[in-house]
């Protein structure tokens, strides 16, 4: 009977050991291929690498970095502050790409894709994080519309939510806790 205690104590101390490991994935941002002084961009590339415990996203100007269909933006001007230095967007001001952010960490981020299948978009990304190790799932979706996705990654978990809206698919992934 002791024994019996022990080890199903023991088994359950293993299974909220390992539930408590995973936790949400962090995001960091790479945009030293991305031109902020070209004001007349209105298509981005994104791709995935793995920068320690978290996914960084890699945003790019010019040519793909990855197989992930462009995505849509623009790049507001420039402007001048008090002591006449010029002074170039950042990437919270880059339109269509919208970063949320929680305790100095990025926790998620959306990027829209004009004029593409919400089949592409979402095989796209489902490719590129398996690429960097992440195991997908679908989901249930209430709507033909919307196509969502747990991924995880040596206790890392993330979700992953592709929504078609008129020509354009948005793609919107935070760190989401194990299931």
């Amino acid at each position: 009977m002791k024994r019996a205690l022990f080890i199903t104590l023991g088994l359950a101390a293993f299974v909220f050991a390992a539930a408590a490991s995973a936790a949400p994935a962090t995001f960091v941002f790479n945009t030293s291929k991305f031109d902020f002084t070209d004001y007349t961009l209105s298509a981005g590339y994104i791709g995935f690498s793995m920068d320690g415990n978290a996914v960084q996203v890699n945003l790019a100007s010019g040519a793909p970095v990855s197989s992930i269909p462009a995505i849509t933006l623009w790049v507001p001007g420039s402007t001048t502050n008090a002591m006449g230095q010029t002074v170039y967007p950042t990437l919270a001001n880059v339109g269509d790409v919208t970063v949320t952010s929680n305790g100095g960490q990025t926790t998620g981020f959306t990027v829209i894709h004009d004029s593409v299948s919400l089949n592409s978009v979402v095989s796209a990304y489902v490719d590129a994080l398996q690429k960097i190790g992440f195991k997908g799932t679908e989901q249930t979706s209430p709507s033909a519309n919307l196509v969502i996705y747990t991924f995880s990654n040596n206790g890392m978990q993330l979700r992953a939510v592709f929504h078609r809206d008129g020509p354009n698919v948005s793609a919107h992934l935070a760190g989401a806790p194990a299931a």
